[in-house]
């Protein structure tokens, strides 16, 4: 029997239902697939052309992943990762330029092992300069490398100094040491011996344990004294900052413009 079809009463809406069906392929999953299979697939492509550099240029990537603390920067900061060069400026970049970060990594692996770190870890900055390798320290309200008012060294000092002899005495590089002292006036030791006195003796010791560390002879060429005229912290002439020995080992070869691009905290 044929079913009937009652028509609807005159005045009611006619109300119509339509299923809509979607079939696998307009979805949007599959993009997402794709998006992670593309990331991979430019994940190994990088790391192939890493494996596939020079010598110094693999350095240079492995020492950007590993130096934790190592800053670059053309002045003052704190400790913080080297910029991330494009491969372009990592490959203009001078071979010595390199070898110097790469002996800031091993400096660095090598200040952690002492069990003193974690007391000046704050106090030692290792960061690559137009100029070259330059190492700071630092000093510290109630963390001193010298005592105060004098050039004679405190012993965490001449352990610091027997690490970075150990490191960059392997380096064809000239060697500066320089004294900084903060802009408190010195009068403890009679007339005529000011901050400019008190910063070269200051370097003056660091350069003798640098060289009884295993500097070679003729290895450092200058020592130098600025007194408080190249404060670390200009804004606060009296902050313990300031006062600070830096060594900079300097870079044999002066870096292209574009290969020496710094970011700054």
């Amino acid at each position: 029997m044929a079913r009937r079809r009652d028509k609807p009463a005159q005045g009611t809406p006619l109300i119509v239902r339509r299923v809509v069906r979607h079939g696998g392929h307009h979805g949007g999953s599959w993009k997402v697939a794709y998006s992670d299979f593309m990331t991979t697939m430019m994940a190994l492509f990088i790391v192939l052309w890493a494996a596939s550099q020079s010598e110094p240029v693999r350095q240079a990537i492995a020492g950007y992943f590993r130096a934790a603390h190592v800053l670059t920067t053309s002045g003052h900061g704190s400790t913080v990762l080297p910029e991330s060069p494009p491969p372009a400026t990592v490959e203009s970049e001078p071979d010595d330029f390199a070898a110097l970060r790469q002996a800031a990594d091993e400096l660095l692996q090598l200040l952690e092992t002492d069990p003193l770190w974690s007391e000046i870890k704050d106090q030692v900055l290792i960061d690559i300069t137009d100029e070259g390798l330059r190492i700071q320290l630092v000093e510290r309200d109630g963390r001193l490398f010298f005592d105060i008012g004098s050039a004679d060294v405190r012993p965490a000092t001449a352990r610091v100094l027997a690490l970075i002899a150990r490191v960059i005495q392997r380096l064809p590089n000239p060697v500066r040491v320089e004294g900084h002292t903060d802009a408190r006036q010195y009068a403890n030791r009679g007339a005529g011996y000011t901050n400019w006195e008190l910063s070269v003796d200051r370097a003056n010791a660091a350069r003798r344990l640098l060289e009884t560390g295993g500097l070679r002879t003729g290895q450092i060429r200058q020592v130098v004294g600025h007194a408080d005229q190249d404060l670390f912290t200009p804004a606060d002439p009296l902050d313990a900052r300031n006062r600070r020995i830096s060594i900079l080992v300097a870079a044999l070869q002066r870096r292209t413009s574009e290969a020496h691009r710094t970011a700054t905290p």
